[in-house]
């Protein structure tokens, strides 16, 4: 059973795969792993000899060419009946919840008194566009953009506003934490399916078919009330 980006997640009979990084390196301190660069390596173990692959608010971080290549991987490692469960920002949701006057960003308040600047000016489609292309959001400390995209979210569809934010981004290794990817089921769905799954299911928070990724307190512990959850059975 592998955790693939695993961070400062360990669980007993899973092995965690993820990569050494300066910035996470407090998380990664007491919690062995393999290391697993997502962009330029294979899945260190033989076809067919993985049960379930666990993969936790990672596939946002990285380029689409890198994540097709990953689940295509997943794919070749898994057992026949094995499954994999991603779990990352639900962009659809939060684009949804983003077009009306609610305080539903509420949440991302301390969030943002560490990472932005001039928080009194954040608004629902700031908090967004943080979720979805952090480098892109006006008020972060590390943003590379001078563009308000107000006027783009109001006559843009949520693909092509999506796809605006993000068609230039890149990983940054000085600042893994970075959103620069978003993800709908439909599109990974897509991908999975691409990748060899012919069982792709949108899933729910702790709704994972196997009763091995249903301990609350282990697995999808991070931001539930953004998530988005997906299983593929091969």
């Amino acid at each position: 059973m592998l955790n693939i980006g695993s961070g400062n997640w360990f669980c007993n009979a899973w092995t965690n795969l993820d990569y050494p990084s300066e910035w996470y390196s407090k998380a990664q301190a007491n919690h062995p792993f393999i290391s697993y660069d997502i962009r330029s390596d294979l899945i260190p173990f033989a076809d067919n000899s993985v049960d379930i692959i666990y993969c936790s608010h990672v596939i946002e971080h990285i380029e689409n060419v890198y994540i097709k290549k990953m689940f295509v991987e997943c794919f070749r490692v898994l057992k026949k009946g094995g499954i994999i469960r991603i779990s990352c920002p639900d962009a659809e949701f939060l684009y949804e919840i983003s077009s009306y006057d609610t305080d539903y960003w509420s949440w991302k308040r301390n969030w943002a008194k560490k990472n932005c600047k001039d928080q009194n000016s954040i608004r629902n489609v700031d908090y967004l566009v943080s979720a979805i292309a952090s480098p892109k959001m006006l008020q972060h400390i590390h943003s590379i953009n001078t563009e308000d995209y107000m006027s783009r979210f109001e006559s843009l569809d949520m693909y092509d506003f999506f796809e605006y934010l993000t068609y230039d981004l890149k990983y940054r290794k000085e600042y893994p934490s970075d959103h620069i990817n978003y993800w709908t089921f439909e599109k990974a769905k897509r991908m999975l399916v691409d990748a060899g799954f012919d069982i792709v299911i949108r899933s729910k928070w702790m709704g994972s078919c196997t009763v091995k990724m249903r301990n609350r307190g282990i697995f999808d512990t991070t931001q539930p009330m953004s998530s988005l959850y997906v299983e593929a059975i091969k």
